[in-house]
């Protein structure tokens, strides 16, 4: 999604500042709409899992992205050899 692909939402979603993680948590529900209220006790537990993908995307981001994902049509794997 467009929101954890850019650095500057994503720095939203990792933050432990709670209003700018409600920031982009409001801009998430607006882009993705949830079709049915979540229950009490399932909200708890999807507000985590936004963080902990924003937060494996960032080390990804971090670390460098590997040849597989980087290669493309435009972009083909080198292999050695």
């Amino acid at each position: 999604m467009v929101l954890y692909a850019d650095p500057r939402w994503r720095s939203l979603a990792v933050t432990g500042n709670e209003e700018d993680f409600r920031v982009f948590l409001a801009e998430f529900t607006r882009r993705l709409p949830i079709e049915s209220p979540l229950r009490t006790t399932a909200k708890p537990w999807f507000l985590h899992q936004l963080r902990v993908i924003a937060h494996a995307i960032q080390a990804a981001a971090d670390q460098g992205t590997p040849a597989a994902a980087r290669s493309g049509p435009d972009r083909p794997v080198r292999h050695a050899g």
